[in-house]
């Protein structure tokens, strides 16, 4: 009896390798035919095409798993050659976890802070990982929530657009935290600049400071290279680029699934960023709040852009010192977090934990 189990157990552990062969294989196959179908192709000529072709394909292979390195594919592939970018994503790796157990759902950890993408990351994974344990979609994501070699998608914001898009949100939200804090009264009854510099504060404190730790405790060390994807929420507004970071978020995961639901549950249109929904405020109110922001906090905002490998995006200042503010130091009040604790916060550079009263 036992030798039959012996004998039936190793033709059962061999018939799933063989099945999980062939899940990557089809996997591969779906993921190269759709590259050919969704992407805009772009042609390019002779020797010209052929360097920029090895480019791309190396550049997801050699750089870290994050958007703005498929974005870059794209721009290094003349912005889209479909063979170019099929060549990329086979050289792409998969996550160790679903090489050796198949599923990676059961591992996965899926983390996000206030206004850096919590609604997109729940509706995404609702799709691509329907079965996701309790607990491993976390929307304050701290850096002890992550262990070395656990697969992390890692949802962040520029810095500025969490500060705007917070202050928009919190003004109409009906979140208990912000309405029985008197946090959104505050905000209200400010002006536009006092408005802006309170909830600087408040997201200095809270979501900036919160993605700045995670991204340096993870993504910034190079042994977790492999481990970390990181999705930056403005890097998805344009549709090509949703589609193939979504591509190359499945094939590191080795979940062979229909891009297009994702498409459908998940993209925002630029008709929808200008109107705004409940959950993504307007982008043609955005410009007036930027400028007032970068007109007190330019300095910090170029700092931390840098420190968590953020692209400048203008109105910021010029050279190299990214010293404090003019207003460093003055307190402009106080107001409830969700956790219960009342925090006085203060102008000072964010990620500074000590500038918190």
């Amino acid at each position: 009896m036992e030798g039959g189990d012996s004998h039936n157990g190793g033709a059962s552990m061999g018939n799933g390798r063989g099945r999980h062969r062939a899940r990557r294989g089809r996997l591969l196959a779906l993921l190269l035919a759709l590259t050919f179908v969704a992407v805009v192709v772009a042609s390019v000529a002779g020797g010209a095409a052929g360097r920029l072709r090895r480019s791309g394909a190396t550049t997801i292979q050699s750089g870290p798993l994050d958007t703005r390195t498929f974005l870059a594919t794209m721009d290094a592939c003349a912005g889209g050659d479909a063979s170019c970018l099929a060549e990329a994503l086979a050289k792409l790796p998969v996550h160790a976890t679903a090489q050796q157990e198949g599923d990676i759902c059961n591992r996965l950890l899926v983390g996000t802070h206030h206004k850096s993408g919590t609604v997109l990351a729940k509706r995404l994974f609702r799709v691509l990982c329907p079965n996701l344990p309790e607990g491993r979609r976390l929307n304050h994501v701290k850096p002890r929530d992550y262990a070395p070699g656990m697969p992390f998608v890692h949802f962040i914001r520029d810095p500025l657009e969490i500060v705007v898009s917070a202050y928009q949100y919190h003004q109409t939200t009906t979140e208990v935290w912000a309405v029985e804090s008197g946090y959104q009264a505050m905000l209200r009854n400010a002006s536009v600049v006092e408005g802006l510099e309170m909830e600087w504060h408040r997201s200095s404190y809270d979501s900036i400071q919160e993605e700045w730790d995670v991204y340096r405790h993870t993504a910034r060390q190079p042994e977790n290279a492999q481990d970390v994807f990181t999705i930056r929420e403005g890097d998805l507004a344009q549709r090509e680029g949703f589609r193939f970071i979504m591509m190359a978020l499945q094939h590191w995961l080795e979940i062979p699934i229909d891009p297009a639901p994702l498409e459908k549950c998940c993209f925002l249109s630029e008709e929808v960023r200008q109107r705004g929904n409940r959950h993504a405020s307007k982008s043609s109110e955005k410009e007036d709040l930027r400028r007032a922001v970068m007109a007190r906090h330019a300095r910090d905002v170029a700092r931390l852009r840098r420190e968590m490998d953020f692209p400048p995006k203008g109105l910021e200042p010029a050279g190299e010192e990214w010293g404090r503010g003019e207003h460093d130091g003055e307190a402009l009040g106080s107001a409830t977090t969700g956790e219960g604790d009342e925090r006085r916060y203060w102008s000072c550079p964010p990620a500074k934990s000590h500038c918190v009263g």
